[in-house]
């Protein structure tokens, strides 16, 4: 394999191409280690199609020859998800030259539900600001970009990429300088701002099967007038606001795979991410208009999409679906915003809403969302019985790292200016729901003793015990995390 693949590496095209993505087919269909997956998608994307996109049809070939011999395998769809976000990457002005090879790619990854899409649409939506490919009368680009839209209306969630997609379409059909483009963008756009998901998906799998995919344009004709709605309307001061109503948290299959398990287990299960708890934000959705700005043209608003933007210390967050909300409701309207954090940091979350009216879509910005570092914590994840035997565990364990010069844990003292008596209230204010022990008398080492988990996988461990004034022990498996618990211990005193 070697002499072709070295072929492929210089942009020979032909037979040798061609037999070397069929062996690397073949020596993939006998042997589906990790090592050699890792190797082909190195090839594939960093070798081949990076270098050479001429060869982005000899590896969608072979994507689809893999999906057919080994149907369970999720390496085509990784595979898929690899090139689309190396081309995600290449700024548009440099990649026009190369752009039915990228499109070509686009296509097969919008036909697959498992693949993050938001690259490909941004990708397109920054190619028709930056450039004036929308303008050059190229009718193959602007067929492929049509089908692009096609398969993600027809393959993916359309609330998660809903405006998005429609920008895509408005540009296409406002802006494209064929008149074919324009009528089949106005056709999509059309459907996508009246009809129902269901609907849209079962237009276009009708339109396909009946016209065995061929194009749509036969299907608008000159003499139909399409009305073309206006594009996102965005106004200046938000109708509607969030306030927040409680935190609460969802982590019960982690607890269920830790139930009885030993401590080098535990801390197995932990470190693998296996289920991340979710952190659930419970929110009102409510009126924000100013007492002089109630004379509106509207009291009730459909269709409401609202976004929050996740930073990159977080999961992706779900968009917000709410079909109907009147202004004058007092009560408002109550959702649930789920954070899946990758680090336990605090962050203001950027939101926005959409909405229709009529035939417009309103788009205001909202006040942040603010969380905070304790909107993390979480008790340890076992039964309240055992939390006493894994905090002494998860301690030992602190100390020997540390001990060890293991560069990941930490062991800090602070103090707090409380007296023993002073210290009760604010135990019981801030942190009652991860006490694992409150002093006694009897104990030696009479104090408080507080296990907290801070997700994905890592532990805040204290020991607070009070005097004239209060000594606080800190242990953690992360030592990037001390400067948030110290000025979380601070906050304690920012009240006096």
């Amino acid at each position: 394999m070697e002499p072709l693949m070295t072929s492929v590496k210089n942009g020979a095209i032909g037979k040798g191409a061609v037999a070397c993505f069929r062996g690397l087919f073949h020596i993939y269909a006998n042997d589906q280690s990790e090592d050699l997956n890792s190797a082909i998608s190195d090839f594939v994307v960093e070798e081949a199609v990076s270098q050479h996109p001429h060869f982005a049809d000899h590896a969608l070939n072979f994507i689809s020859c893999v999906s057919e011999e080994l149907p369970d395998s999720k390496f085509p769809s990784h595979l898929l998800q690899s090139l689309t976000n190396f081309i995600a990457q290449v700024s548009p002005e440099k990649s026009l030259e190369n752009l039915e090879h990228f499109l070509k790619i686009f296509n097969a990854a919008a036909m697959e539900e498992s693949i993050q899409l938001k690259p490909v649409t941004k990708y397109l939506q920054d190619l028709f600001k930056s450039t004036n490919v929308l303008e050059n009368r190229n009718w193959l680009l602007g067929n492929q970009m049509i089908q692009i839209c096609h398969n993600l209306m027809l393959h993916t969630s359309l609330p998660n990429l809903f405006t998005s997609v429609g920008e895509i379409l408005f540009s296409l059909m406002t802006r494209h300088s064929d008149t074919n483009i324009r009528d089949v963008a106005r056709f999509f756009y059309s459907m996508l701002i009246h009809l129902s998901e269901e609907k849209i998906k079962a237009i276009l799998r009708s339109l396909d099967a009946s016209n065995n995919g061929q194009n749509l344009t036969n299907l608008v004709t000159g003499t139909n007038n399409f009305p073309v709605t206006a594009p996102v309307v965005h106004l200046q001061e938000p109708i509607l606001q969030l306030k927040r109503l409680q935190r609460s948290y969802k982590y019960e299959q982690l607890m269920d795979s830790l139930h009885g398990c030993s401590f080098s287990e535990y801390l197995r299960t932990v470190s693998t991410n296996a289920s991340i708890p979710e952190i659930v934000i419970d929110l009102q959705i409510c009126n924000g208009m100013a007492s002089e700005s109630q004379q509106l043209p509207f009291s009730k608003l459909y269709a409401i999409v609202l976004s929050v933007q996740s930073p990159t210390y977080y999961n992706d967050i779900e968009d917000l679906h709410v079909p109907y909300f009147a202004l004058n409701d007092e009560e408002g309207c109550r959702i649930s915003l789920v954070i899946i954090p990758k680090e336990p940091n605090p962050a203001n979350l950027e939101a926005s809403a959409i909405h229709l009216l009529r035939e417009q879509d309103l788009h205001c910005k909202l006040k942040p969302l603010r969380l905070e570092f304790e909107d993390f914590f979480l008790p340890l994840p076992v039964a309240a019985d055992e939390r006493r035997q894994i905090f002494n565990d998860l301690w030992s364990h602190v100390d020997s790292e540390v001990q060890r010069d293991n560069s990941a844990c930490i062991q800090s003292v602070t103090t707090l200016p409380f007296t023993a008596s002073q210290l009760h209230p604010v135990i019981n204010e801030k942190l009652s729901d991860y006490i694992i022990a409150r002093p006694d008398g009897d104990e030696v080492d009479a104090g408080w003793i507080i296990g907290i988990l801070l997700p994905p996988r890592w532990h805040l461990l204290l020991k607070m015990k009070a005097t004239d004034v209060t000594v606080v022990t800190i242990n953690t498996d992360n030592w990037r995390l001390l400067p948030l618990v110290s000025h979380f211990l601070k906050s304690f005193t920012d009240g006096d």
